[in-house]
């Protein structure tokens, strides 16, 4: 009776229990990718620490957690995304290892590219898995050795969120990359080069502490996002290669506080886009405002541009006009090559106006 009433307890709390498991991507058979999975499709829904995503065909969907190690990325400028009212929105999200078995699944997301043109080719996301130096360029693997990326020497290669110089011998193994590939070889391994390279982190100095049996270097990158959890309570025994005998218990779910980006920081980002007009500098709205936050919106009835703030109070200017939300500008938004511009010391009217904090 004792072991029937134990049994009972055991299936209960089964039941009670959310459970994670670790998510197996592409075919291998031997062990666990070493690459997150990803969904391209829409936002559906949004909180202020998590994104539910539909894939383009509406067979799929993940409610993904925005953790401070999550990436956020403009897919066109490569520069840090606003991810605040985007339902409906197309972005492209890389996520795992770890997921719920629950309906949708939930994971951690690892980088979120945003604001993808109709036309054009993302770029994609990788960690060095090897890589090859040659005097001109390196050669890295990455998506568990199906694709070998070219990167020469002469090619752009940036920082994320800094300004850095960083050249082809700062890339190494454990180094996450988002490459711009026009186009990729239908071989196996696949091959491409890449014509613009961000380096996102600088490898092995951020691996995780979480290591995969039978990778030298395990999973590189999931710094703090599971640190509560030791590699043998997350995946031993091993039964069958990798599969995990008992159900992973509960992992937390990691909140995050949203930063506001600061206007120095961003105004940075942009300075190769101003232009100095009669002793004023002239910044382009839209980048500007966009990475702040804000929502930017142009109506060509009557030449204004409305922009809004985490959903709340819309303000507008008006093109030619220096009056806006109270203040003087000391010289009017123009439109010069299709783009919106406006003194930088617009920016500080526009932080009063909104009350956030510069």
């Amino acid at each position: 009776m004792k072991k029937l009433i134990a049994l009972l307890l055991l299936v209960v709390l089964s039941f009670s229990m959310p459970v994670w498991a670790v998510a197996q991507y592409g075919e291998q058979s031997n062990g666990p990718a070493l690459y997150p999975t990803s969904i391209d499709g829409y936002i559906e829904n949004e909180t202020e620490n998590t994104i539910e995503v539909v894939s383009q065909d509406g067979q799929n969907r993940v409610i993904l957690n925005i953790t401070p190690e999550t990436y956020l990325v403009d897919a066109e400028t490569g520069l840090p995304l606003a991810l605040t009212n985007r339902n409906g929105d197309r972005i492209i999200a890389y996520y795992g290892p770890v997921m719920t078995f629950s309906e949708p699944p939930q994971s951690n997301a690892v980088l979120i590219l945003g604001n993808i043109q109709e036309g054009t080719i993302p770029p994609q996301f990788g960690q060095v898995e090897a890589i090859e130096v040659s005097d001109d360029q390196v050669v890295v693997t990455i998506r568990g050795g199906s694709l070998l990326v070219t990167i020469r020497r002469d090619s752009r290669i940036e920082p994320f969120r800094t300004r850095n110089i960083v050249t082809v011998d700062n890339i190494n193994v454990g180094s996450r990359l988002l490459m711009w590939v026009p186009m990729e070889t239908l071989s196996y391994p696949g091959q491409a080069t890449a014509q613009r390279t961000i380096l996102l982190n600088h490898g092995p100095e951020q691996a995780s502490d979480i290591e995969y049996r039978g990778y030298e270097n395990g999973y590189n990158g999931y710094e703090n996002g599971y640190n509560d959890y030791q590699p043998a309570e997350l995946y031993e025994p091993y039964v069958n290669g990798y599969e995990p005998v008992q159900p992973i218990y509960e992992q937390p779910i990691f909140h995050m506080t949203p930063v506001t980006p600061q206007l120095p920081d961003v105004l940075r980002q942009f300075e190769t886009d101003f232009y100095v007009a009669n002793n004023v500098t002239m910044v382009p709205l839209r980048l500007v405002a966009e990475s702040l936050g804000f929502t930017v919106t142009w109506n060509e009835a009557d030449r204004s541009v409305a922009l809004q703030y985490a959903g709340g109070q819309v303000s507008t200017l008006v093109i030619g006009q220096t009056a806006f939300a109270g203040s003087v500008l000391e010289t009017a938004p123009i439109i010069r090559n299709d783009r919106t511009f406006v003194p930088v010391s617009f920016f500080d009217v526009l932080h009063n106006e909104f009350n956030i904090s510069a």
